[in-house]
């Protein structure tokens, strides 16, 4: 069970130091804490930035919001979304608290999913399909 950013951070970390032999060398706050940007480095010292993000649910009502017939979505706050594209970031890791990841490429966000406002924060993020998301571990 994944309760917080930061221990989605560690498990995203872990794996991809597995899987892609990159450690982690900074991680910076973005949306008030609510995600972090993990800049990974490989053996030859280049660096990759990745976006990870903590969720405790999909955006269940996506379908209905967007008069689409896709089922359940995910959304990511547009602004910090963004800032992090402007830093050089190319994947987005989404963590559950069941502990599964996904990920999933910035550029898919930005080409495929819808922008809306939010009612309670009135700021606006990207809202996509899920099915859009590749299962990392």
């Amino acid at each position: 069970m994944i309760s917080t950013i930061s221990d989605a951070t560690r498990e995203v970390c872990k794996l991809i130091d597995r899987q892609e032999n990159k450690k982690l060398g900074v991680i910076l706050d973005s949306n008030k804490g609510r995600y972090k940007l993990a800049y990974l480095f490989n053996e030859k010292q280049e660096r990759e930035i990745i976006l990870i993000v903590f969720k405790r649910a999909h955006f269940l009502s996506y379908s209905k919001q967007f008069n689409v017939d896709a089922g359940h979505g995910e959304s990511i706050n547009k602004e910090d979304l963004d800032k992090a594209i402007s830093r050089g970031i190319n994947r987005v890791f989404i963590v559950y608290n069941d502990g599964k990841i996904y990920m999933i490429h910035q550029k898919i966000i930005t080409s495929q999913a819808f922008v809306r406002k939010t009612d309670n924060e009135g700021k606006e993020t990207y809202s996509f399909d899920i099915k859009l998301l590749t299962r990392f571990n």
